[in-house]
Formats: C-alpha cells, sequence, structure tokens
C-alpha cells in the first residue's frame, strides 16, 4: 500500500514539472505549421529581340519563412520549373520586385516563363506568361517623322511596322495638316484633316498633346490619299500588308488562328489583365477589361484603342476599338479599313466612309 502512495506521488511530480513545457511544444507546432509556400507574381517580358528578353517577378509573401532564392525559368513547354526547363536565372534570396535577363534563345520562337521563389517549406511559381522571339533582324528601328515624333518599330515577316499610332500634324513635305474642323466641316471636308480624341471625355489624360502621345491622332482617309503622311521610304500600311502579316502568323505559329490573331498583336496594357505585372493597369494608353481576349503582344506590335471621330463628328470607342485605315478604296466614297477590339480576338476587315477619323500605322519593306 505505501509502495503504492509512493508510486502515485512520483507520477503527479512528474506531471506537474512537464506542464510547463507541453504549451511550448505545441507553440512549435503551431509555429512549423504557419509557414506557408512563398507567393509570387511573374512580370511579363519586355525588350523582346530575336535572341533576348527582359522578365521577372514580385515577391508578394514569403509564407513566414526567409526566401532563399527568387529568379526565373523559362522552357518551349509549358509550365516550366526549376527541374524541368530550358533555361533559368537566379536573382538570389530577398524582397520585392526583381528583373532579369533571359538571353541566347532561338528566333521567331514562343516561349513559356515563370517566376519562382523558395524558402524553407519549398518552391512555388507565379503565374505563366508567354512571348515570341524575333527575327534575326526584328529589332526595328526607331521612326522619326518630320515634325520630330520618334516611333519604335518591330518586324515581322521582312516589314516593319511603328509599334505606336502615327501622331504627326505635317505632310512629310512641310504642309500642314487640316485640323479644328467642327462637326459640320468634319463631314464636309474633301481635304485631308486630323482630329485630336477630346481629352475631356476621358478621365486620366489632361491635355490634347496627352491624348497624341498616348493614343495618336485620327486621320480621315484624305489624308492617305496624299501619299505624303509618312516620312520618305514609310507607307500608310495597305490591305496587303496586313493580310499578308496575319497569314504569316496563322501559317507559322500552330496556336495562332484567324479567330486570336488580334490578342497576339495587341498591347497587353489592360485593366485587369490576367499577365499582371505592367500590364495590369488603368492607366493610359491601354484597353478596357476583357477577361476572355486579352491582348499578349507577343510580337511587339502593341495595338492600342485610339477609337474613332465618326462621321457626324463625334469622338468614340477610345479604350474599346482600334481602327487603323489602309492606303486601298473600296469604292468613290469608302476605303478599307482593319479593327481590333477589347471583347474580340479577330482582325476585322471593314469598310468605311472616307470622312472618317482613324488612327494609322506606317510600314516598309526590310531585308
Amino acid at each position: 500500500m505505501t509502495h503504492n502512495k509512493l508510486l502515485i506521488s512520483l507520477i503527479k511530480t512528474v506531471l506537474i514539472l512537464a506542464l510547463p513545457v507541453l504549451p511550448l511544444l505545441f507553440t512549435g507546432c503551431e509555429k512549423d505549421d504557419q509557414v506557408e509556400l512563398p507567393e509570387i507574381s511573374t512580370i511579363p517580358a519586355s525588350d523582346i529581340s530575336s535572341s533576348s528578353a527582359s522578365s521577372g517577378g514580385y515577391l508578394i509573401d514569403d509564407g513566414g519563412s526567409p526566401v532563399t532564392d527568387r529568379g526565373i525559368v523559362w522552357s518551349t513547354d509549358n509550365n516550366p520549373t526549376l527541374e524541368f526547363n530550358e533555361g533559368l536565372v537566379s536573382a538570389g534570396p530577398g524582397e520585392g520586385i526583381y528583373h532579369l535577363m533571359i538571353e541566347g534563345l532561338t528566333p521567331e520562337t514562343r516561349y513559356f516563363v515563370r517566376a519562382y521563389a523558395v524558402n524553407s517549406l519549398g518552391e512555388n511559381y507565379g503565374n505563366e506568361t508567354t512571348f515570341t522571339t524575333l527575327s534575326v533582324s526584328a529589332t526595328g528601328t526607331a521612326m522619326t517623322d518630320i515634325d520630330g515624333n520618334q516611333y519604335n518599330t518591330t518586324i515581322i515577316n521582312n516589314r516593319e511596322w511603328m509599334t505606336e499610332n502615327l501622331r504627326v500634324k505635317r505632310y512629310r513635305n512641310g504642309d500642314d495638316i487640316h485640323t479644328g474642323l467642327d462637326n459640320e466641316n468634319w463631314f464636309l471636308t474633301l481635304a485631308g484633316a486630323y482630329s485630336i480624341y477630346h481629352h475631356d471625355m476621358v478621365d486620366g489624360i489632361g491635355s490634347d498633346n496627352e491624348m497624341a502621345e498616348a493614343y495618336g491622332l485620327l486621320y480621315n482617309w484624305y489624308a492617305i490619299e496624299t501619299e505624303m503622311l509618312c516620312p520618305t521610304g514609310w507607307r500608310v500600311s495597305t490591305a496587303g500588308d496586313w493580310d499578308e502579316t496575319i497569314e504569316y502568323l496563322v501559317e507559322n505559329y500552330p496556336d495562332i488562328n484567324s479567330s486570336n490573331v488580334g490578342d497576339y498583336l495587341k498591347s497587353c496594357r489592360q485593366e485587369g489583365s490576367p499577365l499582371q505585372g505592367e500590364c495590369d493597369t488603368s492607366e493610359h494608353p491601354r484597353w478596357e477589361f476583357d477577361d476572355l481576349f486579352p491582348g499578349t503582344d507577343d510580337f511587339g506590335f502593341s495595338a492600342l484603342p485610339g477609337g474613332q471621330r465618326n462621321l457626324q463628328g463625334y469622338h468614340e470607342y477610345l479604350g474599346r476599338y482600334g481602327y487603323w485605315w489602309t492606303a486601298d478604296e473600296a469604292g468613290e466614297f469608302f476605303s478599307w479599313s482593319r479593327v481590333m477590339g477589347y471583347n474580340t480576338g479577330t482582325v476585322a476587315t471593314s469598310s468605311l466612309r472616307k470622312q472618317i477619323g482613324l488612327s494609322v500605322r506606317c510600314v516598309r519593306d526590310v531585308e
């Protein structure tokens, strides 16, 4: 009996001594359970050439454990990882945003890129983005108009295209292009003229100059008819320029077809862009939100929705639709245009009255 009492007393003593330790043990387990994989977002590729591009990542959350490595991985197959990839580059440990160069790429090839981050629990990846390298000669050179405006260019299938909408106010011979027309005279004039989309109709743009810089000017077809809008050696893009470029993309890139080719040519700047990063923006210039047909700008064409000045003289559709004149007539009163929209992946063909004001892209042939 005395032996049992001693045993019970000893057990009680052990339990009393262990009680302060138990919370520490459970606390330690809870702390380990709080560690999660890091959360990271991939920055879409930019500065794309025939053999290189720039990308990066943004560390959103370290998961409760220091990030020991960050970087990007890429491949010509979907969902590259640290184990399966065609290349990777590390930014080392750290937080926040980082930018890295992707080099040694093959011309005219589509690549998939993901940012990655590693902590004590393991590795995790950002959203997948994609881009297509240019042809060997497709880096393009800056084009300058008679007013001194400079435009970036891109080369697709031996054509060098402006990657911005034209904003010149004089013909290349130095003559001024008519402007400042009221609605009635906009309809009546048979002379070349341009218009600037009314900035007071658009939140976030404070002047005519800001509007022109962002979306370019809107020209009637009579200005195109002069054949003096573009600098020497350049021309207003023809229906053939558009059609042959689209045909080239559809025939040479398996993922591209007539229903989605516009998405590959549209600028990725969009409200709520699924590409995130710098593409997801409400600042001008940009496309309005649509989750089904976001622009990816794989070829650096950067089509932007400058809207139009319609037959009645009113401005409409900025942010939603881009209209570009071709140099081709469709009859006495009409000419051909190309159209892209925020809610479609096509590049549509439309014949419009020559008085309507549309955007213009210049192009030239290259070796």
